[in-house]
Order: structure tokens, then C-alpha cells, then sequence
């Protein structure tokens, strides 16, 4: 089975093996690879778990330009595993004019309400860049696990996501508020 490897700080990682005579573009490339052809041991297990997660899950995603040229921004200037995961949950989406976003889609600085349908508990959170984060305030950091998980995702749309010690959430987006 061939998936779409979306990543350009991924190809960084993995040393450009995986393209043959690889320019250093910063631009976004794209290669197909088999899952069993993949032998660059610089790549984690976390990563390749998260990478098959994505690119088998059907859950479509919509961002709005300025909100995609903002995250891009935000991974280029921040290198960690974080950064990484939400480099390929919006490497994923698709794009659209601001004002074509429509309102059920979770967006930066949106109230979001959605549940953990492992446990049924529901939490309403505003997702916001890492500088405005407040926990008390249940502003949370799009680079965190739930902020990165969220972004794009419509309502009534859900998502497995993993989380520390190997195991995997399933989230679901109830209701979303777009805050300006």
C-alpha cells in the first residue's frame, strides 16, 4: 500500500533517503513510499505510529490560509515531537480562503467542545497559539496532543490520537465557536 509522505521537516529527519538526489527545498515534497521499504532508523516509533494513524484515517480537514501560514511559521521556528505531529495534521488538510472556512470547522482561537469517547467526558477549550496557552483559562496550545489533534475538524468529525504510554484516544468534536 503507498501512502503520501507530506513533511518537510519528516524528510529533514530521515536524512533525505527516502528521495533520491533530494534538492534542500524548504517547500513541501511529496514522495511515495512503502511501509516495509522504509528503513531509516533516524525516524521513531512514535513517528511511523503516527504516520500510518494519519494517513489511514478518512476524517478530512479544512484550514483556513492564515491559519496554515501561522502553523507553518510556528514548526519552522519550533523543533520538537509536537511541532512534528501538527506539521502533519495540517500537511493533511485542505486549504481555503478565511472567509470560506465554514463555522463548524475548528479553527485558531475557536471554542471547541468535544469528547473523549473512551471515557464520555466532555471538556470546552480555546485553542490558541503557545504564547496566549492558560490552563486555568482551558486555553490550550495548539501544539499540544489535544490542540494538534483538533485543528481543522468539523463537528460530529473524530479522530484517534495517540497519547503517552502507547495508548489512543478517540475524540469528538460537539460543538465549535469561532472567537475574533
Amino acid at each position: 500500500m503507498l501512502f503520501a509522505f507530506f513533511t518537510h521537516r519528516a524528510i529533514r529527519q530521515l536524512g533525505f533517503c527516502l528521495i533520491a538526489g533530494s534538492s534542500k527545498k524548504p517547500a513541501r515534497s511529496f514522495v511515495k513510499f512503502r511501509w516495509d521499504a522504509v528503513v531509516c532508523s533516524v525516524m521513531s516509533f512514535y513517528f511511523l505510529e503516527k504516520l500510518k494513524m494519519v494517513a489511514t484515517t478518512e476524517t478530512s480537514l479544512v484550514i483556513s490560509n492564515s491559519d496554515y501560514q501561522r502553523l507553518v511559521q510556528l514548526i519552522e521556528d519550533n523543533d520538537s515531537p509536537a511541532a512534528e505531529a501538527l506539521d502533519i495534521e495540517i500537511g493533511r488538510a485542505t486549504l481555503v480562503a478565511d472567509a470560506q472556512l465554514p463555522a463548524d470547522v475548528v479553527a485558531m482561537d475557536s471554542e471547541v467542545t468535544f469528547e473523549d469517547l473512551d471515557s464520555g467526558e466532555q471538556k470546552t477549550i480555546q485553542l490558541v497559539f503557545p504564547a496566549q496557552a492558560n490552563v486555568d483559562q482551558l486555553k490550550i496550545s495548539i501544539l499540544s496532543p489535544v490542540g494538534s489533534a483538533l485543528i481543522g475538524l468539523r463537528i460530529g468529525s473524530s479522530i484517534d490520537w495517540p497519547v503517552p504510554q502507547g495508548k489512543v484516544r478517540r475524540l469528538k468534536v460537539i460543538a465549535v465557536k469561532q472567537v475574533n
